[in-house]
């Protein structure tokens, strides 16, 4: 596999946070989704999902979360960006 330098996405309104992320990841990585460690090793998907949902009175649009997964560095905002970078071997 090898890194690129930086991916950032835009999660569509037809995917889950947790599918962009994977997706992210997988393309910083130049791999194959299925190939990549589960998500849930570095966190809890439907606490990121619920991180991320809309309220019953307006959509959320403040906010970020980041976190380390398959060496990589992840930073998820509130406006559905997804960057995603890949870390040295010593971070």
């Amino acid at each position: 596999m090898s890194t690129k330098q930086r991916t950032e996405t835009t999660q569509l309104s037809s995917e889950s946070v947790t599918e962009a992320v994977v997706a992210a990841i997988a393309e910083e990585l130049d791999a194959d989704p299925l190939e990549i460690d589960p998500l849930h090793d570095a966190v809890d998907p439907d606490a990121l999902e619920a991180l991320f949902a809309n309220t019953p009175s307006a959509a959320r649009r403040d906010g970020e979360f980041a976190f380390e997964s398959n060496g990589c560095r992840v930073t998820v905002t509130a406006t559905g960006n997804v960057a995603v970078r890949a870390l040295a071997s010593s971070e």
